[in-house]
């Protein structure tokens, strides 16, 4: 019984100790894959921030300097200017649809991943693989990996990139790759993978490789004192990496490889086991091949895969087991030899003593600091016996002290990893999950700023320190963890400082220990601060931006000899980096073009301040003389001391050529090259100034092509551009060199000329010789491509001198005055600037603007003429606008009509009437003796062709509620002749509803009775031209009498306006006309007199 408990005791203590180192192997391994996940992520995160950014003609050309292509049609590094141990390599195989876009792509890639080699330790890499073949590497233990791959390589169908394709990878998100044997390294790997995406499209995939033997050494090198142990390793489909005893058959495997366990039950079993991040021993009975086994099993994250360690029983147990059975064969030893004694030595004392000594064996069985008594006789053989026994039991209680040497070591090996972690900065903390005590370490509150003694030891510390935006997100990573739902823990998050500021931790852990229904007892973890590294990550990607900026760099030692270039300074000089390294800049790019003054100054000033920044003239390897903006930076020790100089310059070529077309842009026309409006005025300016000074005048020359519309519209805007390109030689023959001709748009030019004579009427002379012969030479024929065209211009002129007080602007306003003079003129002729055309202009401008007042302020009324027949009785009126202004008084209808269908205010001025008359008409229905008055309203062709105008007439009509019949609506010839079918429906549709027609002004148009009769007219109205003269002019009385016969054939009725005296209403009467209004009868007047005048006449 004892012996089994002895074994039991041992068997366990072996066990936590094995638990323990594999929990420190299985952190190690953890720490080692862990790091691959960010890594790529980052990196992916840059490169589809560089890829998608726009391709500058810099980059082509730096593409082409860093890589040419070799004989069997790849494209690789230039080897004159690569190393491998500080680049990555490109291999870009043979495509014809390969585009610069594409190559600069691969360019910018490279870029980036030299950023994150140069960062990684010496035995990481890191790589891009594209679906088309290409590859880039950063792998310092392959330097010419480019160049030693076969232009046939077939890593597209590899899992290092089928592994990140849509079809594998739809959540495009970090994996790992099974084991791997890799050709380049000639070893077994594990790579990180992330797929990299442009612009929502798959183009490969980026990684980084992982020795599994860095793994696999560790894990042998944890056997220590059980040269009989087993290792098994399982990846996270099921598949052996390890495989204990049937490892030599995995190894010579062609294909994966599966043992065959079924004389196996229990480790088949055991396989299939689940596990934690935690070990601990899954079994203490297990045998293979008849060897009896304790299994610790352990998941390693974040691979996910099982390790199990399978130790020997035997083996643990061999330092005590030969001990036990030492003691129980002297037990029985000295059995026999108490019963021999006793039957040869007489006495009493020799069975006392051998009782004593069986007594302390089994006391010693119970309590292992007993010992058998050796002074109670002498020198025989019962104390020779006590001797061995005690020599014996020493010796189990060294294996026992040496046991507990062992498990101390192994506590002060936790110890020291926990001192360990604190050196590197880490904080550790231990988390009771049942009571929610957490044990924080010194560090771990130091980090944060706080004393030792300044915080609880409870969980809520850790949950209120976490920044308000992650700790929602931390607490659910912490308890799916805890539930066994993540395989990791590992989380970077926000933390809370004691001076109110944050730091970025990033937080790993474990579980410890667990119950027996494997619920999480004690979960350890740590505290790393990576605020830096998030600082550094962020700099790194603005630095990855910067860099892709193409500014040269290079970085001298303190005597000005080059140390180091970048590879944008190659684009731009010419020099690779080792024609560069130990020359001086400022010999080896001098242009020529500056003296020693010049350098000697900028070195002061350098030296003086720190720095230097201007544009400068440089030279290219190839001799070239081109302009850059250099800045000179000195980079001190803390003593001052000048240690480097660091240049960045900027090929500033483009940017002049740039700056030269912007300012063509900006003062030319792109069409013809002449200066634009704005080189113009600027010029102007300059000549107003000159003027003055010189006494001498200048002249405007306006000038606007005839019907150009016309070429537009019917040969098409690129023959129009032909044409103004041949107006724009023309008219530079037609001046003198220091003299402008100038394009303002469309087919308007301006020619300015300068230094005419002193005199007015003497420049007049001069300026109007130049503008007949531009008249001249604008004349001929042009040819527009298979286009003979004919085409002539209009010009304004305006003469300026020193006393005129006029600025640029109305120069010009004049000159297109007097253009527009000569287009009424008749066109193809020049006119001068009259002053007195620019005060009508001003005042018909300032009159515009009053109208609109007018109709804001309700300004107008209606004044009303009467209408009779024969016999002097009233049949109604016709409604006459009046404008009462403020300041002028009453304004006619004749000042402003015109002028209100020029602005289009004759459209609300229309309306304004029609509601006005519709609303008389409505107070007359009221009334016994004006009910059966007609109003008539004159109509503008504006006002009738809007498309709503039927509509307008219609709800102005039913607002009312008025008799229809009551409205006449009176249209002139003139607004009848255009779109005359929709003028018909327009029409038609109002007397539908009860709407008379009266054809006003009937005789001064056009008429048509082929349209005449198709009109709903109801009335003629002859105009006062006909009936003003109708006493005297035969002429008058014939015209008179030939529309009265007309109207009577089409069966209208027929009214005269104007009639003003008796004689003229007995001439109309006896030519048939009965219906009159003029002043005979009575003057436009307000409404009040009207009404009036009708009671009197009523």
């Amino acid at each position: 019984m004892s012996y089994n408990y002895a074994q039991r005791s041992t068997l366990e203590n072996e066990s936590a100790i094995l638990e323990q180192s594999t929990r420190v192997f299985a952190a190690s391994a953890s720490h080692f894959f862990s790091q691959s996940e960010p890594k790529l992520t980052s990196l992916a995160h840059l490169l589809e921030k560089a890829l998608g950014g726009p391709i500058h003609p810099d980059e082509i050309k730096s593409f082409y300097q860093i890589m040419e292509q070799n004989p069997d049609g790849v494209w690789r590094n230039r080897k004159s200017g690569y190393d491998g141990y500080s680049e990555a390599g490109i291999f870009l195989p043979p495509n014809p649809q390969e585009s610069d876009k594409q190559k600069v792509q691969h360019l910018r890639i490279k870029r980036i991943i030299d950023i994150f080699g140069a960062a990684s330790q010496l035995r990481e890499n890191v790589w891009y693989l594209s679906t088309n073949r290409s590859a880039i590497i950063f792998d310092r233990s392959v330097p010419e990996f480019a160049f030693d791959q076969n232009v046939d390589n077939g890593y597209t169908q590899s899992p290092w990139v089928t592994y990140t394709s849509p079809q594998l990878n739809p959540s495009r998100k970090f994996r790992f790759t099974p084991p791997l044997f890799d050709p380049v390294l000639k070893i077994w790997v594990i790579s990180g993978l992330y797929p990299l995406y442009l612009e929502g499209q798959w183009i490969g995939a980026l990684g980084d490789d992982m020795p599994l033997a860095r793994v696999l050494e560790a894990m042998m090198s944890s056997e220590g004192a059980h040269p009989g142990t087993q290792h098994f390793l399982l990846d996270d489909n099921g598949n052996y990496v390890l495989a204990g005893p049937w490892q030599k058959q995995l190894e010579s495997s062609a294909k994966v490889f599966q043992p065959d366990l079924s004389a196996e039950p229990q480790l088949a079993t055991l396989m299939t086991s689940q596990l934690t991040d935690a070990p601990r021993a899954v079994s203490h009975e297990i045998s293979v091949n008849g060897i009896q086994y304790v299994a610790i099993g352990v998941t390693l994250s974040p691979l996910g895969w099982k390790y199990f360690r399978m130790v020997p029983v035997d083996e643990m147990m061999a330092p005590t087991r030969w001990l036990l059975y030492a003691l129980g064969g002297m037990i029985i030893f000295l059995t026999v030899l108490a019963g021999i004694m006793i039957g040869t030595v007489p006495g009493a004392s020799i069975t006392q003593r051998i009782k004593l000594l069986s007594d302390a064996m089994k006391r010693y069985s119970h309590d292992h600091s007993r010992r058998a008594s050796t002074n109670r006789g002498g020198n025989d053989e019962i104390t020779h016996v006590a001797q061995v026994f005690n020599s014996m039991a020493d010796d189990i209680e060294q294996n026992i002290a040496d046991r507990h040497q062992a498990e101390k070591a192994l506590r002060a090996a936790q110890a020291f990893w926990r001192r360990a972690l604190e050196e590197f900065g880490d904080g550790v903390w231990d988390l009771n999950v049942a009571t929610r005590e957490v044990k924080y370490s010194k560090r771990w509150k130091e980090m944060i700023g706080y004393a030792d003694d300044e915080l609880q030891d409870d969980f809520d510390v850790l949950e209120n320190h976490l920044h308000a935006d992650d700790r929602k997100r931390v607490l659910k990573i912490v308890q799916g963890y805890l539930q066994g739902s993540m395989p990791v823990y590992s989380v970077k998050f926000r933390f809370l400082c004691k001076d109110a500021s944050y730091k970025w931790i990033l937080a790993r852990g474990m579980v410890f220990s667990r119950d027996a229904d494997g619920q999480p007892l004690c979960m350890v973890g740590t505290h790393t601060d990576i605020t830096e590294r998030i600082n550094a990550a962020q700099q790194l990607r603005i630095a990855a931006t910067a860099f892709e900026s193409q500014e040269g760099m290079l970085v001298t030692d303190a005597s000005g000899d080059v140390l180091r270039v970048n590879s944008a300074f190659t684009m731009i000089t010419g020099y690779a980096a080792e024609e560069a390294v130990g020359q001086n800049p400022g010999k080896l790019l001098a242009s020529g073009r500056h003296d020693t003054a010049y350098y000697e100054s900028l070195w002061r000033k350098v030296n003086a301040t720190g720095g230097w920044r201007g544009e400068i003239w440089s030279r290219r390897k190839n001799g070239e003389i081109y302009p850059e903006y250099l800045t000179i930076t000195a980079v001190k020790a803390p003593d001052k001391t000048v240690t480097n100089y660091v240049f960045t310059l900027v090929d500033i070529t483009l940017r002049k050529a740039a700056a030269d077309e912007i300012e063509a842009l900006a003062f030319y026309d792109p069409l013809t090259q002449l200066p634009n409006r704005r080189l113009l005025l600027d010029r102007l300016k300059h000549a107003l100034v000159s003027s003055r000074r010189s006494a001498k005048k200048g002249a405007l020359l306006f000038i606007d092509l005839d019907h150009f519309k016309t070429v537009n519209d019917t040969l098409g805007h690129d023959v129009g551009d032909l044409l103004l390109k041949q107006v724009a030689e023309r008219l530079l023959l037609c001046v003198r060199k220091n003299d402008t001709v100038a394009r303002l748009g469309g087919d308007e030019f301006v020619v300015m000329l300068e230094g005419l004579n002193e005199q007015r009427h003497e420049a007049a002379t001069q300026t109007e010789m130049i503008g007949n012969k531009i008249l001249t030479t604008l004349s001929p024929s042009y040819q527009l491509g298979e286009q003979t065209y004919f085409n002539s211009c209009s010009i304004g002129i305006v003469i300026f001198c020193d006393q005129d007080d006029h600025s640029h602007e109305a120069l010009l306003t004049q000159a297109d005055i007097a253009m527009y003079q000569a287009k009424n003129a008749g066109r193809n002729t020049l006119r001068f600037f009259d002053p007195q055309m620019q005060a009508s202009i001003a005042a018909r401008a300032e009159m515009e603007h009053a109208l609109r007042k007018a109709i804001d302020d309700q300004q107008f009324a209606l004044y009303y003429q009467i209408q009779v027949d024969r016999l002097s009785n009233p049949l109604g009126a016709e409604a006459l606008i009046r404008w009462n202004h403020p300041e002028k008084g009453l304004i006619s209808p004749a000042e402003f009509i015109d002028l209100a269908e020029e602005t289009n205010l004759i459209i609300p001025i229309g309306r304004w009437v029609l509601e006005t008359a519709c609303a008389q008409i409505k107070a007359w229905q009221k009334s016994v003796q004006f009910r059966r008055l007609t109003l008539s309203v004159n109509v503008s062709a504006k006002q009738f062709n809007q498309h709503d105008f039927v509509s307008q007439v219609s709800a102005c009509i039913q607002g009312y509620e008025i008799n229809p019949g009551l409205l006449k609506l009176e249209l002139t010839e003139s607004m009848l002749l255009n779109n005359i079918d929709t003028t018909i429906e327009k029409m038609n549709a109002l007397q539908a509803i009860g709407i008379r027609f009266s054809l006003d002004d009937f005789g001064t148009g056009y008429s048509s009775l082929q349209y005449l009769k198709r009109l709903p007219l109801s009335q003629l109205k002859i105009d006062i031209s006909f009936v003003r003269d109708i006493a005297i002019d035969e002429n008058d009385r014939i015209i008179v009498r030939t529309i009265i016969a007309m109207a009577k054939s089409l069966n209208l009725n027929i009214i005269a306006e104007g009639v003003e005296t008796e004689e003229q209403q007995r001439l109309l009467f006896n030519k048939g006309c009965i219906n009159y209004q003029g002043y005979l009868f009575g003057h436009p007047v307000k409404i009040e007199e009207f009404e009036a005048l009708l009671s009197r006449v009523v």
